[in-house]
């Protein structure tokens, strides 16, 4: 029994040492190919930053006496004014954060009220509740409406246009900047750290104001329905039309 017992662990032994080598090429295959596979597993756990995003969009009918009202909090207002007797509201809603899952995850958060009565049609980004770390968003809202609709716009942190709108405008910026063309009807326009250019293409009768304050500098162009100021009429929010006034300005303007 001593004698097998010697012989099974000198074969064991001898077996060892004859695989040695075998087991060392494997050990290091393994370590290459741990070596050569390292970064890609370790870009499945590393937080790479992405973007979430998706549409939010109604469509609203529109008498000639309606309001459309928008307001935002992070991000541009686009509205246009077209033809037909319906408002369309478009809203990319946008999350930046550090992975796609916490992206996606808030996306549906970013909430968008809209209020709809006889007479006024209300639109506004509400937002994501509580505290963001690392997380970012944006609402961009692309609106089209009828020329001669009525139309209301507050922007916080964002740029705000209104092109071809014959009702009445009362829009204002706080943060950006304000880019108004082709108005035809009344106009109340206030800019708040930003600069404002406001094109009036057919002054008549209704009411002109445009304020700028805290630093902010406007443009405001006009030319009279009846043609007697065709060449436009040009004030700007600062003496040499460049630097900003330190304090408020307004122009007011109508017959």
């Amino acid at each position: 029994m001593r004698t097998a017992r010697h012989s099974v662990i000198r074969q064991s032994a001898i077996q060892s040492s004859i695989n040695l080598p075998t087991a060392i090429s494997r050990a290091s295959l393994l370590v290459l190919c741990c070596a050569a596979t390292l970064p890609a597993c370790h870009s499945k756990t590393e937080q790479v930053p992405s973007t979430a995003s998706d549409e939010w969009v109604r469509t609203y009918s529109l008498e000639k006496t309606d309001e459309i009202t928008i307001v935002n909090r992070a991000g541009p207002i686009e509205i246009q004014g077209g033809e037909g007797a319906a408002a369309e509201v478009r809203v990319e809603r946008i999350v930046h954060a550090g992975n796609h899952k916490t992206a996606s995850d808030l996306l549906s958060k970013i909430e968008i009220i809209e209020e709809v009565k006889p007479g006024h049609i209300d639109v506004r980004t509400k937002g994501i509740e509580g505290i963001l770390v690392g997380v970012s968003y944006e609402t961009k809202y692309h609106v089209t409406v009828p020329s001669w609709a009525n139309v209301r716009a507050q922007n916080t942190n964002g740029d705000l246009s209104v092109i071809k709108i014959a009702g009445r405008s009362i829009v204002g910026v706080t943060n950006g900047k304000l880019i108004a063309k082709e108005l035809g009807g009344s106009v109340e326009a206030r800019i708040t750290n930003g600069q404002a250019t406001v094109d009036v293409a057919e002054f008549g009768k209704d009411p002109v104001f445009v304020r700028g304050t805290n630093g902010s500098v406007w443009t405001l162009n006009m030319t009279a329905a009846n043609g007697s100021l065709s060449s436009g009429w040009r004030t700007t929010g600062s003496p040499d039309g460049v630097s900003p006034w330190t304090g408020g300005t307004s122009v007011g303007a109508g017959r």
